[in-house]
């Protein structure tokens, strides 16, 4: 079957824009619970936020971490999705 793609191989953060969005809190209580979270408005889908250490923190695939100053504006919108 020539026409077959191969398949790509998952990155470390997959972002499904198809997900049911959150609300801030929501998506504290997801990040309490050990999961990663991720804004539909940011533009790198790598980019995500989650517990480290005891610690909010911004990282991306290269693991790269800072420390995450929530915004208002992370505060009030509710497009927050659980990433991978």
């Amino acid at each position: 079957m020539a026409d077959e793609k191969p398949a790509m191989s998952p990155t470390v953060n997959e972002v499904d824009h198809n997900k049911e969005t959150m609300t801030f809190p929501e998506a504290m209580e997801s990040v309490r619970k050990g999961q990663k979270v991720h804004r539909l408005e940011w533009e790198d889908e790598k980019k995500y936020g989650a517990m480290n250490d005891g610690r909010l923190t911004i990282s991306n695939d290269k693991l790269e971490r800072a420390p995450w100053l929530v915004s208002d504006g992370d505060i009030n919108e509710t497009d927050w999705v659980v990433t991978s």
